[in-house]
């Protein structure tokens, strides 16, 4: 072959590949690196621009060996750490950045800051932003966003407005930025604030995307972590069919995120177990298991695409939740399996406390109470999920004095708020004293939201107007409504919302047709006015109740003689029997026939009948099975001889019948 050939054939299969490169065709760039390639297998830039070009397409294990195969672990160890980053191999490419050269040294500061939050060492990764920060002005928003995730997922929420100050940077320069300071104040328990930081990261998400040309169901992929976050806030706030409405929404635009679905059957379970609905929990489970689990020698554990985008703390929290759902859902069996996953060297360290709890809880499903105790003697006594868990399990057992002791003994800003005091309410009314610790438990929770430290709580007032609406029921029950009215006066300027409830209304007129009748009247008009959705008809209704309610009280003799007689009408008003025409109740006789009103056909006695009758010698089965009938066997007839034969048979006399034929 002449020399001339091979020269011209390169410079025609690199001028395509410059062409394929200028153009952003990868796929095409990539086969005819691939041909050049074949002819000069000893071309360096070729080999280089292979591998980049696989990177491009994301074929990160093809780009590996790639590296490998062409000798380039050094020339590109940035490029060789990065695949092993996408393939989730974190610590190998920790090691691989160390031969990463100098002059990129910026670069590798950003992928090791990356590695460590993927790790879970949120303070290094940290000081690592700092370090781009002080030493290479690094401010692109991608860092700006990494540095606020760092902050978040490490404990330092708080400190995101002050370093969003030192940043210059605002939510409002991009979604992600927005989307990650809302999970900052998410973290702080800023629901009101949070809510509206993600409603903003939507906005500006729509605006930025519809710029870049993409499609509205390529949006609504893109902006799935912020509805998924918007649903969270909603079960945070107590929305449940909000939450559940926009957790099916995430759902379904999201079918081939495998992180993003795990996390979302997590908090849809979740959801499920705080309503108590044990098919809800069997769904969710089953959701879970598809999205996030595999069975692989024998053990469930996570998918590999999910455990590989997320943390170790992250990880053991969907088994924790998984482990959970399955005793909720009584699926036992699979509870087990995940605890001994969770409870292998991957996921012990990253969930301390989640282990005992959930020991303590299939224990308990499983009957086995002591168990269950001591598996939560691990945790002690100032462990408030631990006390909350032995009050459920005194509950359970019937002890109503034990629950209600371990929930006395929560800490303060647990034992006052408003689900653990509903129950420590129930508890205390089914108690010996009968409610009469109640009035105290409400009072000290007042004082708590009023004059302790929950009055700071962003939830105070919500909290401190549904304990006044508690107490001002309570005085009511107690004969006490001039207290009550006092009650209902402070809850009226702290909760708008729970004050024009028409229950609320309801109440407060019953309370002043206690305390005064003579004020019914005026105020009801004030009532109207101040809850404009209280129509005319139910404010009619309100105060027929509570007048019928104000005459309760006063119940003596008279009232008892009155009731005595509506006895005595419901019983005269009983209906009476109807008899059959000439039946004696005296002399009933016989018992009727109870097939009576049964077609005969149907009846016992038809039945005995029909059996008398059945042939016993009938073939039954299938055919073949039952008794052959030995006259149609043809091989026992013997051989006619030739004098039973006979003459042959003579035609009849008629002879054949001619037709009639044409005319």
């Amino acid at each position: 072959m002449p020399e001339s050939q091979p020269s011209s054939q390169m410079s025609v299969l690199i001028n395509r590949l410059d062409t394929h490169l200028k153009s952003g065709r990868h796929k095409k760039a990539l086969k005819t690196a691939e041909e050049v390639l074949n002819v000069d297998p000893s071309d360096e830039d070729v080999r280089r621009c292979k591998v980049v070009l696989l990177l491009e397409l994301n074929r990160f294990a093809d780009a590996l060996a790639a590296i490998s195969a062409h000798g380039l672990d050094k020339e590109l160890a940035f490029e060789r750490a990065y695949c092993q980053y996408r393939e989730g191999k974190l610590e190998d490419a920790l090691v691989t950045l160390q031969m990463v050269s100098k002059d990129r040294q910026e670069a590798k500061l950003q992928l090791e800051a990356q590695l460590r939050y993927r790790l879970g060492q949120y303070p290094e990764a940290i000081a690592i932003y700092r370090q781009l920060f002080q030493q290479y002005k690094a401010e692109t928003m991608e860092v700006q966003t990494n540095v606020l995730a760092a902050y978040v997922a490490g404990g330092q929420a708080a400190e995101v407005p002050a370093v969003l100050e030192a940043m210059k940077a605002s939510p409002k320069d991009s979604f992600e930025v927005a989307f990650n300071s809302a999970c900052a104040l998410l973290e702080t328990g800023e629901l009101e604030a949070a809510q509206e930081r993600l409603l903003l990261a939507q906005r500006v998400g729509e605006e930025t995307l519809i710029e870049e040309g993409l499609e509205e169901e390529e949006l609504a992929k893109e902006l799935v972590p912020i509805t998924a976050q918007l649903a969270y806030v909603a079960h945070r706030r107590g929305a449940a069919g909000e939450a559940e409405a926009l957790y099916h929404q995430t759902m379904a635009c999201c079918p081939g995120d495998a992180a993003t679905e795990a996390v979302v059957a997590c908090n849809l379970a979740g959801l499920a177990l705080l309503k108590g609905e044990r098919r809800g929990a069997g769904e969710a489970l089953r959701r879970l298991e598809s999205a996030a689990l595999e069975r692989v020698g024998g053990f469930l554990r996570l998918r590999a695409s999910v455990e590989g985008r997320l943390s170790p703390a992250q990880r053991a929290a969907v088994l924790a939740c998984a482990a959970s759902v399955a005793v909720g859902a009584t699926r036992l069996d699979v509870a087990r399996e995940l605890l001994r996953t969770l409870g292998s060297s991957a996921g012990a360290g990253a969930a301390p406390r989640a282990m005992p709890l959930l020991q303590a809880s299939l224990a308990a499903a499983e009957g086995r109470p002591r168990d269950a105790a001591a598996a939560l003697g691990v945790l002690g006594e100032g462990d408030a999920a631990a006390t909350a868990l032995r009050a459920q399990l005194a509950a359970a057992a019937g002890d109503a004095e034990g629950a209600l002791g371990a929930l006395r003994a929560l800490p303060p800003d647990v034992r006052h708020r408003r689900g653990v005091l509903a129950t420590a309410l129930e508890l205390a009314r089914r108690g010996a004293d009968g409610g009469g610790g109640g009035g105290a438990l409400l009072e000290a929770a007042r004082s708590h939201w009023t004059e302790g430290p929950g009055a700071r709580d962003p939830g105070a007032l919500a909290s401190l107007a549904w304990v006044l609406a508690r107490l001002a029921g309570a005085a009511q029950e107690r004969g006490e409504p001039e207290l009550a009215l006092g009650h209902w006066a402070a809850l009226e300027g702290l909760d708008s919302a729970l004050w024009a409830d028409p229950g609320t209304q309801r109440q407060v007129a019953w309370t002043v047709a206690l305390a005064d009748p003579s004020r019914l009247p005026a105020d009801l008009g004030r009532l109207a006015q101040a809850m404009p959705r209280l129509a005319p008809g139910e404010e009619e209704s309100a105060a027929g109740a509570s007048l019928a309610a104000a005459a309760a009280p006063r119940k003596g003799a008279a009232d008892e003689e009155e009731g005595a007689a509506v006895e005595r009408n419901r019983r005269a008003r009983k209906k009476r029997v109807r008899l059959p025409k000439g039946f004696d109740p005296e002399h009933p006789g016989p018992m009727p026939d109870p097939e009576r009103w049964l077609p005969k056909w149907q009846r016992a006695e038809a039945r005995k009948g029909r059996k008398k009758r059945r042939d016993k010698n009938a073939i039954k089965g299938s055919q073949g099975a039952g008794k052959v009938d030995e006259t149609l066997d043809r091989a026992a007839v013997p051989a006619p001889t030739e004098a039973s034969k006979g003459p042959p048979p003579k035609p009849p006399a008629g002879g054949k019948k001619k037709g009639k034929g044409r005319r």
